[in-house]
């Protein structure tokens, strides 16, 4: 995703809706030995105490990197940060591996009521797959259940040495029968064929196909949205 200028100006001050108040953050870039900036941070800390102890939160506003050693290095300066009690981050990524980072991983604790900020509705099923870069060397079958017709019907995949893949309606037997939710839902990558199938939300029509649809949907990192609308 990417965000458009108006976002920018909301996030810096310069444009903000009637009624609401800016606090200046603090923001960081990362950037590697070339110079390119690899991420970001901003955040901002409330400075408060308590009978003569400090009780202040650092809430983070944005965390975005594009490689792991960029991520790493913010999370350390946010944990080098002083007289801050605790570190809120109302839109973490779910698999973000700040736990690992920590020497008590138990100190890090979900916030109530996680906004995921993430919807996917598929159009168009063969631009959306063949957008993806696959394991190879795939065969798999989906008949798939769409009350609106985008996607209804029986679509066979193959997957070259190269990753690429080939979608196109077929009319023999499926391998895998979803409908369109469960199968945006692995499109995405946050969820699993197999526990679909456990789930009764999938059905597996030849032996072994929600193991393969794991395997051709799996990514490397859990769907996530850092941006509300």
């Amino acid at each position: 995703m990417s965000r458009p200028g108006w976002s920018w100006r909301r996030r810096t001050g310069a444009a903000l809706l009637p009624g609401e108040e800016w606090e200046a953050p603090t923001v960081l870039v990362h950037r590697d030995g070339a110079g390119e900036v690899r991420g970001l941070v901003a955040y901002t800390v409330d400075g408060k105490w308590s009978d003569r102890v400090t009780d202040a939160t650092l809430t983070v506003n944005d965390l975005v990197a594009t490689i792991a050693q960029a991520r790493r290095a913010l999370w350390a300066h946010l944990l080098s940060v002083d007289w801050v009690r605790r570190i809120e981050v109302p839109d973490a990524a779910p698999d973000d591996p700040l736990p690992l980072l920590l020497r008590d991983p138990r100190a890090v604790r979900p916030l109530p009521h996680p906004a995921d900020c993430l919807w996917l509705r598929l159009l168009d099923l063969p631009a959306a797959l063949t957008a993806r870069t696959c394991p190879p060397g795939l065969r798999m079958a989906l008949r798939v259940a769409d009350p609106a017709g985008h996607v209804d019907g029986v679509w066979l995949l193959r997957t070259g040495v190269d990753g690429s893949a080939t979608v196109t309606p077929d009319g023999g037997p499926a391998d895998l029968a979803l409908d369109a939710a469960a199968l945006a839902a692995l499109h995405l990558g946050g969820e699993q064929a197999s526990r679909l199938v456990a789930a009764g939300l999938a059905t597996e029509l030849t032996p072994g196909a929600a193991r393969r649809a794991d395997t051709l949907f799996r990514t490397t990192a859990e769907p996530w949205c850092p941006d509300h609308f």
